[in-house]
């Protein structure tokens, strides 16, 4: 996932980024893979391969190309409680036992608790937005090492959202999966609520489960929609994307585009980028990376 704060221009499509953040959303070896079902198990994860999806890695073109305990590197659009994701990019990586994953905390006990079915030991971690310690229902990044294949002891704990931070009047335009539904006009994407007045414009039949970006304002905590796109599968995961996957990179210029090339982001030596998760800054951007 990538995450990128910044200026918008409306009139040219272009902006400036202030921030640039990017994490995978699990890594791990592979426990269980269908490739009939177009579905594979990382770290309990459920993870669906669409025929949009990206693979990378030597000799890695489809999801036949993996075997049981290959390491992954997977984005892709969550749930709402990151137990299932629909994969916009997966990379064989060397063997490793160093893991990530996020999720929902359970069965929080000092020291310990539960994350997709696996025991996370976080005693000598080190922790991150947890004044308080780990407690049942927060979403939390992990990072550690698989101790049999039931375990991860964490080296570093970070509590975050699978949706933005969100503001009173704030403009967004978020890309996910419907988790809940009650109808096309009110729905949700994982815990973000959005509500599609009669005046808004819908491309395609929202429902239950399927992906859809919507663009909008806050208002008292609800996106009110002024756009929906329900996005098919079918198409790759490059196109059709804002604030979703990096498109191209020409790092000599310094500039990324988003959706299908029409939106251009520029990056300067002002640029903050987040050391923890793009150590090289912009060299560890790469095309295909999920923004969130």
């Amino acid at each position: 996932m990538v995450d990128i704060q910044g200026e918008h221009d409306n009139g040219a499509q272009t902006g400036r980024a202030t921030s640039i953040s990017s994490h995978s959303f699990v890594q791990g070896p592979i426990s269980a893979i269908n490739v009939a079902g177009n579905q594979l198990t990382v770290l309990g994860v459920v993870v669906t391969v669409v025929p949009g999806t990206a693979f990378g890695g030597t000799n890695v073109t489809s999801l036949a190309s993996l075997a049981l305990n290959d390491s992954v590197e997977i984005h892709g659009l969550p749930d709402a409680t990151g137990s299932k994701v629909t994969a916009t990019r997966i990379e064989r990586i060397p063997s490793t036992n160093e893991v990530r994953l996020i999720g929902t905390a359970q069965s929080a006990t000092t020291g310990q608790f539960a994350l997709n079915g696996l025991a996370v030991q976080y005693t000598a971690a080190s922790l991150v937005n947890l004044p308080n310690g780990v407690t049942n229902g927060m979403t939390v990044r992990v990072k550690g090492n698989l101790s049999g294949t039931s375990t991860i002891v964490a080296s570093r704990i970070r509590q975050v959202s699978l949706v933005p931070a969100l503001a009173e009047g704030q403009r967004l335009e978020v890309k996910g999966v419907i988790s809940t539904f009650s109808s096309a006009t009110s729905f949700s994407i994982s815990t973000l609520r959005v509500t599609v007045p009669s005046t808004a414009t819908v491309s395609g039949t929202p429902a239950l489960g399927t992906r859809v970006e919507v663009k909008g304002t806050i208002v008292q905590g609800v996106l009110v929609a002024t756009q929906v796109e329900v996005e098919n599968e079918n198409e790759p995961a490059e196109a059709h994307e804002f604030h979703s996957v990096i498109a191209t990179i020409d790092k000599s210029q310094q500039t990324l585009t988003l959706r299908d090339g029409s939106v251009v982001v520029k990056w300067d030596g002002s640029t903050v980028f987040d050391t923890a998760t793009l150590p090289r800054g912009a060299d560890d951007l790469v095309a295909g990376l999920k923004l969130e």
